[in-house]
């Protein structure tokens, strides 16, 4: 057998296309604490098995309008937009546990997280000292009351000596 047979130079183009299988998965945690008067709650971090490029957001949650996110190249940054006040909860329960969920996608698979912030308690320091008298008749016995200590607290119930 005498076959015949060609050559030809053939330039094959590869482009390479987000894999659309592979969800990311979110690895943060769901449940975040922070201290009142603070608007940093943490990082939202997710991978991706295709190694594409993640995109965070908040998608849902009764108190979504109170949070922010901001994206740097591995994590979703969440912040509240004001500092909350334990004294004084915006929250939709007013209890001081905010509920929101976020969403984190590779271009085409969304995956969310419900997210859960509990804002804690930092005892503040009393605004204010006053005291009630500024002087006192001369020559009175030992033990005269010459005034009350007030002071202002941000914090209910505190006691002060």
């Amino acid at each position: 057998g005498g076959g015949l047979t060609t050559t030809q130079a053939v330039t094959v183009n590869v482009t390479d296309v987000p894999e659309v299988g592979n969800p990311p998965v979110i690895t943060s945690s769901s449940t975040f604490f922070v201290a009142e008067n603070s608007t940093a709650v943490g990082n939202i971090t997710a991978t991706d098995a295709d190694g594409n490029i993640l995109t965070y957001s908040i998608s849902g949650g009764a108190d979504r309008s109170l949070f922010t996110i901001n994206a740097n190249a591995n994590t979703g940054v969440l912040s509240f937009v004001n500092a909350p006040n334990f004294e004084v909860p915006t929250d939709v329960g007013t209890n001081n546990v905010y509920n929101l969920q976020i969403q984190v996608t590779d271009g085409n698979n969304p995956v969310t997280q419900d997210l859960i912030i509990n804002v804690t308690n930092v005892n503040e320091t009393p605004t204010d000292l006053t005291l009630s008298a500024t002087t006192i008749a001369e020559n009175q016995a030992i033990g005269t009351v010459v005034g009350n200590l007030s002071t202002i607290d941000p914090d209910a119930g505190n006691t002060f000596t």
